[in-house]
């Protein structure tokens, strides 16, 4: 039912006629199958996600009724110890093998730590981003010209930012920068 609705989408956006009927519906199934391999970490991402925004609210309250807390880090100085990459190297190991040894659970376990590890580093890669955002000094401008790129160029943005969340765990990147 699913493919004969998306079918009827397609026929009339006029898109079924610069792509094979059997292409896209292949890239609808396999959408499907990869959707519903990473429901765990889809769970575990937006319960990391929604605890955040319970913990924010409650440390709003505990502010607004006067009680002492300590600071929050701004955000520009997140960062993650070198050790939440063997979550990559795992994830990436049990992936390759899963599917080097057709191992189906295997495969998918690995693919699931990897959704998750790549979403803490990208938020990681966001800190970092900020940070030299944020201590660049240009006109305010050019860095919302750079922001606009980045946020148009999303898929090259996520894989850069995964990237350098990894990287600064390693390296540090904000400590090597002078403080603005």
């Amino acid at each position: 039912r699913a493919m004969e609705i998306a079918a009827d989408l397609y026929t009339r956006a006029g898109l079924s006629k610069s792509l094979p009927r059997e292409e896209w519906e292949r890239a609808f199934i396999e959408t499907a199958r990869a959707v519903n391999e990473l429901i765990p970490a889809q769970i575990v991402v937006w319960s990391i996600v929604s605890a955040f925004f319970a913990w924010l609210i409650l440390r709003w309250i505990f502010l607004k009724l006067a009680l002492s807390l300590p600071p929050f880090p701004p955000f520009s100085r997140w960062q993650f110890s070198w050790w939440l990459s063997w979550g990559v190297i795992g994830g990436l190991g049990l992936a390759l093998a899963g599917d080097t040894l057709s191992l189906f659970r295997l495969s998918v376990a690995g693919k699931n730590i990897l959704f998750v590890s790549g979403f803490l580093y990208f938020v990681a890669g966001l800190s970092v981003g900020s940070f030299f955002l944020g201590n660049w000094r240009i006109h305010p401008a050019v860095k919302w010209v750079v922001a606009g790129a980045a946020f148009f160029y999303l898929p090259a943005t996520a894989v850069s930012l995964i990237v350098l969340g990894i990287a600064d765990s390693f390296f540090n990147f904000r400590f090597r920068s002078p403080a603005k």
